[in-house]
């Protein structure tokens, strides 16, 4: 699935496609990239999918890093995008976006709201395309760091895709994610290193 804005949709199936990323926590900035004239993918970005094409379509657990400001949000939310675009939440189920920060304090909301309904774990855990951005280093508990493992790990078993973006670099990774995590990234997944520095403020 090669993330970038095809042609041979309609500008009211683009439209649409934008929208359920942006009701699925996707951000408002890169969504709407989508629609501009010309828009495309940027070089290092092109050739970052080169490697997690072959993997986003086979429940992997795929890893992106690089520095901040590079374009690693951009680049999954490319791929969410092509997710509506082409139709695979109907068969694989919703492509859904979340902070680790975001994921782990609406948790302990639903908590305290009396734990009705699904929780947002368990929409995290359910849908087809799970992007988890801004991984942390160190979690507030060790009941937040079980929370993350597990929610790998049952994504994992049931082969549903997950995209994680960081900027920790190999320690912060080490760190963030358990030795278990990290070894199932080589079974099937794949690392990225996302190429380039910030692009943040540059016209």
């Amino acid at each position: 699935m090669t993330p970038t804005r095809s042609t041979t949709h309609s500008p009211e199936a683009r439209a649409s496609a934008v929208r359920q990323c942006m009701v699925n926590g996707f951000p408002r900035r890169q969504c709407e990239a989508f629609m501009r004239d010309g828009f495309d993918l940027r070089p290092n970005q092109k050739h970052a999918c080169e490697h997690i094409n072959p993997h986003i379509l086979e429940g992997s657990l795929i890893v992106i890093t690089g520095v901040e400001g590079n374009g690693k949000t951009a680049l999954a939310c490319s791929y969410a995008y092509a997710w509506y675009l082409r139709g695979y939440s109907l068969p694989r189920g919703k492509a859904l976006y979340f902070t680790m920060t975001q994921l782990l304090n609406a948790q302990k909301a639903w908590y305290g709201a009396g734990s009705k309904g699904d929780s947002p774990l368990d929409k995290a855990l359910e849908c087809g395309l799970l992007v988890l951005d801004e991984l942390i280093a160190s979690h507030e508990s060790p009941h937040d760091r079980n929370l993350i493992r597990d929610l790998l790990n049952r994504r994992y078993a049931d082969k549903r895709t997950t995209i994680l973006l960081s900027n920790l670099g190999d320690e912060g990774l080490k760190k963030a994610l358990d030795r278990p995590i990290l070894d199932r990234i080589s079974d099937g997944g794949a690392l990225i290193e996302l190429q380039g520095k910030s692009l943040r403020g540059v016209a």
